[in-house]
């Protein structure tokens, strides 16, 4: 039976500072499935298992193989960046070249994504799996730091600078923005849309499998890491713009900020705290409806990446 709401004391700060961590893993994990989804036009479920196999790659290296953790994150943006590459190569570029409808390579992406779910659930199993590193820990007030949040902040700021600097000053860069603008329109200007597409794919998947090494350097690996991270990456790709790399990144904080406050919310009124779901879904839901193409596109000063 559920009981009545209870008062609980706010502690502000350290809320704030959860939804920084949140929305910097949130931020990892989306921008990658932004991109491409501008690219190549449909949603990616697949997705969540770059992430999955980020983390379970960290485990592997860290945990059972004894090798340091700064070469284990390396290696897992590695290893998610070329399953993602691998996929769009093998799978999702050659149904576009027969002119799949979307609908096709979304179902590809479902059954694909189940299949190299299972793959990683037959090596390790299903049973949680935890990386045993002891981090230094500082009170600053309120708020509780971590080693680790200073190392996921630290990696999300060098991100961003680095995708913008890309975005922005690179010829790569500016083919991106284009094919993502309009994709036809790249093709015909001569842009090779094609590599264009494997590079955000491959960068896509490599931060997305960053977000799975975080989540499980602070949590833990299961089979379904990815599908944790996956509506909320969906809802920061909508809140923000499809395409949007500057809308994506707000996003990302304000899904943060909401998805902790609900947390709070949820535990005085004595209901799971799974239930913070919700939230993302409540944001798709309501931006389809209000606004499809995004509240924060006005921030990427006119350009789609």
């Amino acid at each position: 039976m559920i009981g009545g709401p209870r008062m609980l004391p706010l502690d502000l700060p350290q809320i704030f500072f959860n939804s920084i961590i949140t929305g910097s893993i949130f931020m990892l994990a989306a921008i990658g499935l932004s991109l491409s989804y501008s690219l190549s036009r449909f949603p990616n479920f697949t997705h969540a298992e770059y992430i999955t196999l980020g983390g379970y790659l960290a485990y592997l290296l860290s945990e059972q193989l004894g090798i340091p953790l700064y070469i284990a994150f390396a290696l897992s943006f590695l290893g998610s960046g070329l399953l993602s590459l691998a996929s769009y190569t093998v799978v999702f570029k050659p149904l576009q070249d027969r002119g799949s409808p979307m609908i096709y390579l979304m179902v590809a992406s479902i059954g694909l994504g189940l299949v190299v779910r299972h793959i990683i659930q037959q090596v390790w199993g299903a049973s949680p799996l935890t990386i045993r590193v002891v981090w230094p820990r500082w009170t600053l007030g309120s708020i509780t730091v971590t080693g680790l949040y200073i190392y996921l902040i630290a990696v999300t700021i060098v991100t961003a600078i680095t995708l913008h600097m890309l975005l922005t000053r690179t010829i790569i860069g500016k083919c991106i923005r284009a094919s993502s603008d309009n994709v036809e329109l790249a093709f015909s200007s001569g842009i090779n849309v094609s590599s264009i597409s494997r590079f955000v794919w491959f960068i896509g998947g490599g931060l997305a499998g960053l977000s799975g090494f975080f989540m499980v350097a602070i949590a833990n690996a299961i089979p379904l890491l990815g599908w944790r991270l996956l509506i909320p990456a969906f809802a920061v790709t909508i809140l923000g713009g499809v395409g949007n790399f500057y809308g994506a990144l707000i996003a990302s904080y304000v899904i943060g900020v909401a998805e902790n406050f609900s947390v709070i919310g949820l535990t005085a009124l004595n209901l799971p705290t799974d239930l913070k779901m919700m939230v993302s879904f409540f944001v798709i839901v309501l931006v389809l409806l209000v606004k499809p193409e995004g509240i924060f596109t006005t921030f990427g000063g006119g350009s789609r990446a």
